[in-house]
């Protein structure tokens, strides 16, 4: 065994390769597999902070949430939806149909766009009954 293991050695060498079990590469072969695995890699990590950064927006927002509708992102209703409680025609207004038509079948994460569109068009007395509790919104 230990004198094919050599040949097999001196076999990879002589061709530039490099063995990968069960398959033998050059390393020019071996060197895209290794990219095209770090650009995957690169490619989840992206998807990762991606996510955490949603959901740091959203924890900003969550306070408010909780004082306007008990935190219910979810909530759909006649005249207002969403957790931050959107009157149904303020959604519409500003632009949040491009995720859904309610506030409440739109993700939290979606909410905080249009919130912060809200925000930086009108201010917290947007949120009247709630912007002296959650000063900091946004």
């Amino acid at each position: 065994p230990s004198s094919q293991h050599s040949e097999n050695r001196e076999k990879q060498a002589a061709v530039g390769a490099v063995a990968v079990w069960p398959v033998l590469l050059t390393e020019q072969d071996a060197e895209i597999a290794n990219t095209a695995y770090l650009e995957a890699e690169m490619a989840r990590l992206a998807v990762r902070v991606e996510a955490a950064r949603q959901a740091e927006q959203v924890a900003r927002w969550t306070p408010l949430a909780i004082c306007e509708m008990g935190g219910n992102w979810a909530y759909v209703g006649p005249v207002y939806s969403g957790g931050l409680g959107f009157y149904n025609g303020t959604w519409t207004a500003w632009g949040g149909r491009e995720f859904a038509e309610y506030a409440g079948r739109a993700t939290p994460y979606q909410q905080t766009i249009i919130a912060a569109r809200v925000r930086d068009a009108v201010g917290p007395g947007a949120w009247s009954g709630c912007a002296e509790v959650v000063p900091f919104i946004g």
